[in-house]
């Protein structure tokens, strides 16, 4: 039992978790299907949510619309709720993004209900442990 604690967050099947889904069929006028690339959902009380972009790309308006709306209906239970925007410059598809320790660009939280843009560099992993302190 203690290995797979050892383990989590590891992804065990890279040439799994490279394969595309094909969302070509769902399209409902103008909304097709967005990913996300993390969820974290802790102790009942905090919702995170967090995508993940070469820094310099945008993330386009229907995912940032969709993280916006999550954040919303998952706060209106009374949970905290947060979706984060984090950049990476890793070009080598091959490398893993160590994404606690990547910067984030900007937060949705459902306490402020738009967008923040951070001034100080702020890793993924010190962002949320801030939230989980409060």
């Amino acid at each position: 039992m203690l290995g797979l604690i050892e383990q989590r967050g590891v992804i065990y099947s890279k040439s799994r978790k490279q394969q595309i889904n094909d969302f070509s069929g769902l399209v409902y006028g103008k909304i097709t299907p967005t990913d996300i690339d993390g969820c974290i959902e802790y102790h009942n009380r905090l919702w995170v949510f967090f995508e993940v972009k070469m820094s310099g790309v945008d993330m386009p308006f229907g995912q940032g619309l969709a993280l916006e709306r999550l954040v919303i209906d998952t706060s209106s239970g009374g949970k905290k709720s947060i979706a984060l925007v984090i950049d990476h410059d890793i070009n080598d598809v091959e490398q893993s993004i160590p994404v606690a320790d990547c910067y984030v660009r900007k937060y949705f939280y459902s306490g402020v209900g738009e967008w923040t843009n951070l001034d100080v560099p702020t890793t993924t992993k010190e962002l949320i442990d801030s939230f989980l302190a409060q």
